[in-house]
C-alpha cells in the first residue's frame, strides 16, 4: 500500500469517526465519488465534509434515536384537604429616631 493511499484510508477513517449518522454502503460511496468527480476535489475530510453536507438528504443516514417517554407515574389522591394559603398580615410602617419609636404616616403638605 503506497503512502497516498494509507493518507486517504486516515481520511476516510477519520471522516466516519466524526461522521457518526453515515452508514458506509455502496450507494453512499458512490454519490460522494460521484459529488468529488463533478466537482473535482480532492480526497480529504474537508472535500468529504462538504459532500456530506451537500448530499445529506440523499445519503443513507442513520436516523436520530426518539426519546423515551416520561413513564406516566400518577400521584396517589391526598385524603387529607389541602389548605388555602393565609396571606401575610400587612405590616404597619415603623421608624426609631433617637432610639424612639415614631409615628410614621402618609406623607402631608407643609
Amino acid at each position: 500500500m503506497e503512502d497516498h493511499e494509507a493518507a486517504e484510508w486516515q481520511e476516510w477513517d477519520a471522516f466516519i469517526a466524526s461522521h457518526l449518522r453515515y452508514e458506509d454502503t455502496s450507494e453512499n460511496f458512490a454519490l460522494l465519488a460521484q459529488f468529488f468527480a463533478e466537482h473535482g476535489l480532492d480526497f480529504n475530510r474537508a472535500a468529504l465534509h462538504l459532500a456530506y453536507v451537500t448530499l445529506g438528504d440523499n445519503l443513507e443516514l442513520t436516523p436520530f434515536a426518539t426519546p423515551l417517554a416520561a413513564p406516566n407515574i400518577e400521584q396517589p389522591e391526598s385524603k387529607t384537604p389541602i389548605p388555602e394559603p393565609i396571606p401575610e398580615p400587612r405590616r404597619a410602617r415603623i421608624a426609631w429616631r433617637n432610639g424612639k419609636l415614631i409615628e410614621v404616616t402618609n406623607a402631608r403638605s407643609l
